[in-house]
């Protein structure tokens, strides 16, 4: 359920009631795509051939429970009065957005749930846990790291748009000029091919451990295989876990983050980049190397209490538990080679307007479009028109349903559909 196939890739089922899906680019869906409608363009041509078990039209279509916006936003105008910022308290929080929309310029991060009467205009990502209800459309960036604990719930009367940062087309453009650069994103990229092909590949029988050595090996060279390959992205302890060969360069994370602090204009794009090639590269650091150093126990407890991924890779080859081997096998199948630079959505968007996301947006989730005849299409910036029950992916992005999101009726106490009219798994 957790993981992408191919370039840019989705897992399951895909079921539309009749509405238009668009998938741009080369994507590749692993299962069947159906959908009610009976016209010749109900699935396209490039949905038929990314379906791996082909299409249906003319399928029966699934029920959707109405989630009543309006009146949900309109009920709580007597909650606690949201004054703007970052931070959403606990509790039910209240925005008037009828005279402007509600702006958060940077992460609005969620303790609680917040309801806005208007449009919501977020220059950044939603964190924590929590719902939020807009009675306007809902535009937002992806995140830059995976929390494991992550739960949150978007409704938008209106449209949701979901704009990506394509941080891949940055790093080859400083990779171009720069052939030290050039080599660490390279090696970057081929390590983290290494370190999922060891763990999707262990077939050792007893021990439990992802690329456990030869016992009866006592040489340097026969350590730990997923250590050795995260040491090329990581920071790990060389001594006891080197580089693979075929490999120059450790902690290649760290050193393209740092050599673009250094040497890029301070703005959205270098502060993003920043991030994700932190959390990549502490995910796959040992936790004394980490630059808040820790021990195994430190990492652990961030992990269960906050969802940390920071050195979890290296305790989950340590501790032999499958607690902590499987949020690591889900993550490593998540951070696609060609996709370093993507940004992440984590929880269920449902919206009674269109849906539209472009430039390398995964959301591990799910995404309901329900077209309730209340909204009229809307453009993109790029000029794109998208009518209301359309889907629509592109610029690298890609979806996979996580069913440990919507186990009940949705995260932050929010009354949440209890199931999806358009997703891309095995619901």
């Amino acid at each position: 359920e957790d993981g992408s196939n191919g370039e840019d890739g989705s897992n399951g089922e895909d079921g539309s009631n009749g509405e238009d899906v668009v998938i741009e680019d080369d994507v590749v869906i692993e299962g069947e795509v159906s959908s009610s409608g009976s016209s010749d363009d109900a699935i396209g041509s490039e949905i038929d051939d990314a379906a791996t078990d082909g299409t249906t039209t003319n399928a029966n279509k699934i029920p959707i429970p109405p989630v009543e916006i309006k009146a949900t936003v309109f009920g709580k105008r007597s909650a606690n009065k949201f004054t703007g910022g970052s931070n959403v308290p606990r509790g039910e929080n209240y925005f008037d957005a009828t005279s402007g929309p509600l702006v958060v310029n940077g992460d609005l991060v969620l303790e609680g749930d917040l309801y806005v009467e208007g449009d919501l205009e977020i220059v950044g990502s939603i964190r924590g846990e929590g719902s939020v209800y807009t009675t306007g459309d809902a535009t937002l960036f992806g995140d830059s790291a995976i929390n494991t604990k992550a739960r949150i719930s978007l409704f938008s009367k209106g449209h949701v748009t979901l704009k990506g940062f394509d941080g891949d087309q940055y790093l080859d453009n400083v990779a171009e000029t720069d052939p030290l650069f050039n080599e660490w994103l390279t090696e970057t990229r081929d390590a983290l091919i290494l370190v999922e092909n060891l763990i999707e590949n262990d077939e050792r029988e007893g021990d439990g451990l992802w690329g456990n050595p030869d016992e009866e090996s006592n040489s340097v060279n026969d350590a730990h295989p997923v250590n050795r390959a995260a040491s090329v992205i990581g920071r790990t302890i060389l001594s006891a876990s080197p580089i693979p060969e075929d490999f120059s360069h450790a902690g290649t994370a760290y050193e393209m983050r740092d050599h673009i602090l250094s040497n890029s204009a301070p703005g959205h794009s270098r502060d993003f980049m920043e991030q994700k090639l932190t959390f990549l590269a502490e995910f796959f650091s040992v936790p004394a190397r980490l630059e808040n150093r820790k021990n195994d126990g430190e990492v652990i407890k961030d992990f269960r209490f906050e969802g940390y991924t920071a050195g979890l890779l290296d305790v989950a080859n340590d501790q032999r538990k499958e607690e902590y081997q499987l949020p690591v096998f889900n993550v490593t199948g998540l951070i696609n080679q060609h996709k370093i630079g993507s940004s992440f959505f984590q929880g269920l968007i449902y919206t009674n307007g269109g849906f539209y996301a472009d430039n390398q947006v995964t959301i591990l989730g799910a995404v309901v479009v329900n077209d309730d005849g209340s909204q009229s299409n809307f453009t993109t910036a790029d000029g794109e028109t998208i009518n209301p029950g359309e889907f629509h992916l592109k610029g690298g992005s890609s979806i996979t349903y996580v069913k440990d999101f919507f186990d009940g009726a949705g995260s932050g106490g929010g009354a949440g559909p209890t199931r999806i009219l358009l997703h891309l798994g095995d619901g």
